[in-house]
């Protein structure tokens, strides 16, 4: 059984040190599209984005509703990106 694309990305990214995680398409839930938001939207890095998670107080609803309206993240992407998010920083211990 081969496991999926997007199991794949989501393991290879939380088991890369967030220093080695350079291109926010490495993160779950960002794809050409997405990533083009973001980057119209000023983001530029996945630290970046993690930065933005701590600046929201740790909060995944917050941070979904964050790339929802700043950079206009359709819904089910925000929400592969936070639980990534969210798992990278509980795995290196910033949750």
């Amino acid at each position: 059984m081969e496991i999926d694309s997007t199991t794949k990305k989501r393991a290879t990214f939380l088991s890369t040190p967030l220093r080695d995680v350079v291109s926010l398409m490495q993160i779950p839930g960002v794809g050409v599209v997405t990533y083009g938001r973001l980057n119209r939207a000023g983001v530029a890095s996945p630290q970046q984005l993690v930065g933005q998670l701590m600046v929201l107080n740790k909060s995944p609803d917050a941070m979904a509703r964050w790339l929802r309206s700043n950079c206009a993240v359709r819904a089910k992407e925000a929400e592969v990106i936070v639980e990534a998010l969210v798992a990278k920083t509980e795995r290196v211990g910033l949750m």
